[in-house]
């Protein structure tokens, strides 16, 4: 499986996506890739958590046991 990483521009949250993000989002993970969305602001002001989400995801998808 493979990541993809988005940054959505937000209000201060991440909105659900609408029916073309979705669409696009299930296209991709039938295409094997895993979609991880973050807000804008999160990007900016939380690094450090942002991070640690990727990381276990990549854990999760190729579990080192």
């Amino acid at each position: 499986m493979k990541l993809i990483v988005e940054v959505c521009r937000d209000n201060g949250t991440v909105r659900p996506p609408d029916a073309y993000d979705q669409m696009r989002i299930s296209y991709l993970e039938a295409a094997g890739y895993n979609v991880l969305r973050f807000g804008e602001e999160e990007a900016r002001n939380q690094g450090a958590h942002i991070v640690a989400t990727i990381k276990a995801c990549i854990g999760e998808m190729h579990p080192t046991n």
